[in-house]
């Protein structure tokens, strides 16, 4: 299973939803209304039995001039 960010998540749900055409990408306004709305979708999974069988935090320190970081198994 690859890892997917939430940027590419965000403009694949926004050109499937035929907000954006496939060569676009959400302005920076859209794209922090979009990741707030994601993570109020993944918080009211995470209160339905079964949904989301494990939410948990993870936190680091910024690195200087790394402008982009993964997640998941494998991610810096």
């Amino acid at each position: 299973m690859s890892s997917v960010n939430a940027t590419t998540l965000i403009r694949t749900a926004m050109q499937d939803l035929g907000v954006l055409a496939a060569s676009e990408v959400p302005t920076g306004d859209d794209g922090k209304d979009a990741l707030r709305r994601l993570n109020l979708m993944l918080s009211s999974w995470a209160i339905q039995s079964l949904t989301v069988p494990y939410i948990g935090r993870e936190e680091f320190v910024p690195q200087a001039n790394v402008y982009s970081y993964t997640i998941g198994t494998g991610g810096t």
